[in-house]
């Protein structure tokens, strides 16, 4: 008998009807075995979010975009997750990706469109107590060691193809300061061209120049309108301050005696 094997019996003995619930058995082998193999660990990236991804289109090339960079320290799952678990992980990061943008930008349905992956060393910091000195004062060592980390980029598209909400004061602004000649140009393509085309590709560009200038100009004077404003609410906060400390006093009459 085993040293392991006796040392087990002999403490069962002495605790009757006390179970740790043990695996009987030797060399029990489990259903899902760790990840092992950092390649593998970079392979489940690529497919799961290749699978979750919308299908490429030309016409997503323009939409609007999001990229998020998610960072997983390799020496909290190489070793320590099983390939369920680690799918898992990836999907539950990339709905999490979706969900917070679509918080914050609610008029779009966003979906994985690309993604990429890399692994960079960096230092990480750990602290740790030596000792006191002759005051009693805990001594801290700051020790720097290499980690390695998985780096995912996500990046996310709006398929509905809408612009980008502007927020006032915490809800969505219906303003537009600027016009974008971009939205110029994509409702003309159904004008009536001439003949002349590069003629009309002029024109085209002229106004939308025109409309970029104009579009500074008024932003220039809401910036100069805003510090006019700063600037009277200063001084009539000075003379608000100069009218509390003045003191007033009152002239009364002398009384004469006799």
């Amino acid at each position: 008998m085993s040293i392991i094997r006796e040392a087990i019996e002999y403490r069962d003995s002495m605790r009757p009807g006390y179970s740790r619930g043990e695996i009987r058995g030797e060399n029990v082998q489990t259903t899902n075995p760790k990840i092992l193999d950092l390649s593998v660990l970079k392979d489940y990236v690529g497919k799961v979010l290749d699978h979750m991804s919308v299908e490429s289109r030309p016409e997503l090339e323009g939409y609007r975009k999001f990229t998020y960079l998610w960072e997983v320290p390799i020496g909290n799952v190489l070793g320590r997750v099983d390939e369920p678990t680690w799918v898992f992980m990836i999907e539950k990061q990339a709905n999490w990706v979706i969900e917070s943008r679509e918080a914050v930008q609610p008029n779009g349905r966003w979906h994985v469109c690309a993604h990429e992956f890399d692994i960079v060393t960096r230092n990480k910091t750990r602290k740790r107590t030596v000792g006191k000195n002759a005051d009693g004062v805990p001594e801290v060592l700051e020790i720097e060691e290499p980690t390695d980390f998985l780096r995912v980029g996500i990046q996310l598209v709006d398929v509905n193809g809408d612009r980008d909400l502007v927020y006032e004061m915490g809800r969505p602004s219906t303003r537009k300061d600027s016009f974008d000649p971009s939205m110029l140009k994509e409702l003309m393509k159904n004008a009536p061209v001439s003949s002349n085309t590069g003629e009309y590709e002029e024109k085209l560009t002229a106004q939308g120049e025109k409309l970029t200038a104009q579009a500074e100009i008024i932003s220039n004077l809401q910036q100069e309108s805003a510090k006019t404003n700063e600037l009277m609410a200063a001084l009539l906060s000075e003379l608000q301050e100069l009218k509390g400390s003045r003191k007033v006093v009152s002239r009364g009459r002398k009384k004469t005696n006799g």
